[in-house]
This record gives structure tokens, sequence and C-alpha cells, in this order.
């Protein structure tokens, strides 16, 4: 199973990003702050099974994805982390690799991106077959 931390400081897009993951497969982690990301990701460590991928609000409650970011770096996370931002403007691609962000994915974010962003940093991560994942729910399709 893929685990994903999922920090965005809005309880709706947590619970409809989680519902999301949950239809691709993965179990998330919902974070609200830095402080939840920091404890969540040392008990995952901690308990041997460390997340796959971190998706990060780039508009947090008292700071910015770019923060976050960089302190999860600097504190030795080397998970890929993927921004995930509303603004498309600010798409600055060096700006979010000189912060440590692996990727970007625009708000509102489809399941086919949230898929294709795991194909592209989780080793190993496949689609759920759409045939099994319709038999137990877990997939709607389109």
């Amino acid at each position: 199973m893929t685990h994903v931390l999922l920090i965005d400081d809005d309880p709706l897009i947590r619970m409809l990003m989680g519902g999301v993951l949950e239809q691709l497969g993965c179990t998330s982690f919902p974070c609200d702050d830095s402080s939840c990301a920091a404890k969540q990701i040392a008990g995952a460590a901690s308990a041997g099974a460390p997340f796959d991928l971190v998706l990060l609000d780039l508009q947090l409650g008292g700071e910015t994805g770019f923060d976050v970011c960089r302190s999860l770096r600097a504190s030795g996370v080397r998970v890929p982390i993927v921004c995930v931002s509303g603004d498309a403007a600010a798409h600055d691609p060096a700006r979010f690799r000189d912060a440590g962000f692996d990727g970007v994915l625009s708000k509102p974010v489809s399941i086919e991106a949230l898929g294709g962003c795991l194909a592209e940093y989780v080793a190993g991560w496949e689609a759920p077959d759409a045939s099994d994942a319709a038999s137990n729910g877990s997939v709607t399709k389109q």
C-alpha cells in the first residue's frame, strides 16, 4: 500500500484529496501544518512504514509550502515532495526546485493528474485495475 502524507490547511481539500488517493489505492495521512507533518514523518519512520510521497499545499495558514518544504529537506526528508497549488501563475520551476520540491500539481487536481503524479514519483505504484476497483468500489469509472 502506498502511503501519502497530505499537508493542506483546508479540511475539505484534505477530505477530497484523501478520497481520490483512496480510489487510487493509497492510504493518506492528513496534516494541516508543518508541526503535524514532522510528527507524522517521524512516527511513520520509527514504525518502519515511511511515506512514499508528500503532497504539500503552497499556502498554509501562517506558513508557506516553500518554507515547509525547505524545513522538511533540512531535517533529512528525502521522499518526493510535490507542491499542490491553486495559483497556476506561481509555477516558476526554478523556485520550486530551489525550495526542494520534486514537482507541482495544479488545483483542482483530477484523479488522472494525481495518478500521473503517483506513477512518476512512487516507485512500483500502479493504478488499480479498473475491473477490480469497480467490483470493490475503490475507483469510479468516468
